[in-house]
């Protein structure tokens, strides 16, 4: 994705769900959302039979859950 269709992408999130905050925006959207221990990984995104999935390593900081959590949306 290019820079532009990111920016795009992500006011059109923040416009339709009015928040930008990831962890609300995954929750509306229905996807599930783990925090458990990756080790050396901050998260990372699954689909498997229809379900959405993001794992975020429970390990990271408060702000670092976010950013991994915005980065997987």
């Amino acid at each position: 994705m290019n820079s532009e269709r990111i920016r795009h992408t992500v006011a059109s999130l923040c416009r339709r769900y009015n928040s930008r905050d990831p962890f609300q925006i995954v929750n509306e959207m229905g996807i599930l959302l783990t925090f458990e221990p990756l080790g050396a990984l901050n998260g990372y995104y699954t689909k498997k039979y229809r379900i959405k999935h993001i794992h975020i390593n429970e390990q990271l900081s408060e702000f670092d859950q976010r950013f991994a959590c915005a980065h997987e949306l």
